[in-house]
């Protein structure tokens, strides 16, 4: 939901509105909210079918990066450098280490 609705802090295009700046942007949190309240498996599909059909109708983002990792590490491990690619800290195994 984070990133579906106007008012989420990972809207990457226009982040955390107050209201929705367009009426597709409002039609998408309407569809989200009706979701995110409906109990039936195939009801919430068809619903989330309709947002992702507004999504790429007006298309304000292009996937090509990934908006946030979460990596956690020991402070006993050396030499981690977090990249977005899988996997996210073994992609640089030789230079990991533990440190005493």
């Amino acid at each position: 939901m984070d990133f579906w609705l106007s008012s989420g802090g990972a809207h990457v295009w226009n982040m955390e509105q107050a209201v929705p700046a367009t009426p597709w942007e409002q039609q998408l949190d309407t569809l989200m909210g009706r979701m995110a309240a409906d109990r039936n498996p195939s009801r919430r599909r068809q619903l989330f079918l309709e947002a992702q059909k507004v999504l790429s109708q007006n298309l304000p983002i292009v996937y090509f990066a990934v908006p946030r990792v979460y990596v956690a590490t020991s402070t006993r491990v050396a030499g981690v450098v977090p990249s977005p690619f899988r996997p996210n800290v073994l992609w640089n195994a030789d230079s990991i280490g533990v440190s005493r």
